[in-house]
């Protein structure tokens, strides 16, 4: 089973992808996530108490994370298959079949141009269905550092992605994950671009509508980047989307603290969004949900221009058969 080979589109469109999930809805900005390369722990064993002050960092991080999962196991084989490790490393694939492949990094260095370095580490095992889907994937250790620098040699750009656990996608649009997901990118000459985040998943499961502009039903366990806490999310009624929105037309999302506190979003015509938290509700309209739910920072992206990706030609994958 040869596939599309790891190269800088891939990669390109993770982060895109990253930061599309963070702007749907536009319920966050991409920058000023935090700093700080370090990851922290995959899902904190403490219930996070909901706050009037938390309260949209939670909704970021819960929305967020709904949109841009599904694109995990896609765009993580795309990375690591038949990756050339040109400036040292291995990678190895095993058991190609129309039905599995298992993928070994181990220090893979590609080679892209000369003012940037690419790492690439950990195993993936994929089972593919018949059909293409149900598409199951343990990720071991995964990782892809990006480091970029200018004509001088200094770095200006670092990126890292990380990924732990098991992902089942049901469709292209269901995914259901008990693991980890974490993304730090730190730019030198543009701190609006620096984000951190690090996601821990138990028991859950997160459906997008068709056309992929939004989480249409989300529940199970999620941990709260730089909030050091879990929540649980429940979907009281499914999202619905149209009319070029920048909200859901409908649906309703509750998110359970510790303390019996809680979060509660209800969204009404595309114009008005409701948030009740622990009890005391306020309505805002679209606009000004987005300016107070939101930071005001210029998209992050990757910024990969077509020229410097790999020129190999890229053959059929597994995921569009």
């Amino acid at each position: 089973m040869k596939t599309t080979i790891a190269n800088r589109h891939s990669l390109v469109r993770l982060g895109r992808g990253l930061c599309y999930a963070l702007t749907v809805v536009s319920l966050t900005a991409c920058g000023g996530g935090g700093s700080g390369g370090g990851g922290s722990s995959s899902e904190s064993a403490v219930a996070l108490k909901i706050t009037d002050e938390n309260a949209p960092a939670v909704t970021r991080q819960l929305l967020g994370a709904a949109r841009f999962l599904p694109q995990v196991p896609e765009q993580l084989y795309s990375i690591s298959y038949d990756v050339p490790c040109d400036a040292g490393g291995t990678a190895t694939s095993t058991g190609d079949t129309e039905t599995q492949a298992t993928i070994k990094l181990s220090n893979c260095k590609p080679v892209y141009d000369e003012t940037e370095k690419v790492i690439l580490n950990g195993t993936l095992v994929y089972h593919f269905g018949s059909d293409i889907y149900p598409v199951s994937a343990k990720i071991s250790g995964f990782s892809v550092s990006d480091t970029e620098y200018d004509s001088s040699g200094a770095q200006t750009t670092q990126t890292t992605l990380k990924a732990d656990g098991d992902f089942i996608s049901s469709s292209e649009t269901q995914l259901s994950a008990d693991g980890r997901v974490y993304f730090y990118r730190d730019d030198t000459a543009n701190s609006a671009d620096n984000a951190t985040y690090d996601w821990g998943f138990k028991g859950y499961e997160t459906t997008l509508d068709s056309s992929g502009d939004g989480p249409v039903n989300t529940r199970g366990r999620q941990n709260v980047n730089s909030l050091d806490g879990y929540v649980g999310i429940t979907t009281g009624q499914d999202l619905t989307y149209g009319n070029d929105s920048e909200c859901p037309l409908s649906g309703q999302i509750t998110v359970d603290g510790a303390d019996g506190t809680y979060l509660q979003l209800d969204f009404d015509g595309g114009t008005t969004v409701t948030v009740t938290v622990n009890g005391n509700a306020d309505s805002y309209d679209c606009d000004d949900f987005q300016s107070e739910f939101a930071g005001l920072a210029e998209p992050l992206s990757l910024q990969r221009p077509l020229s410097r990706s790999l020129t190999r030609t890229p053959t059929p994958s597994p995921f569009h058969r």
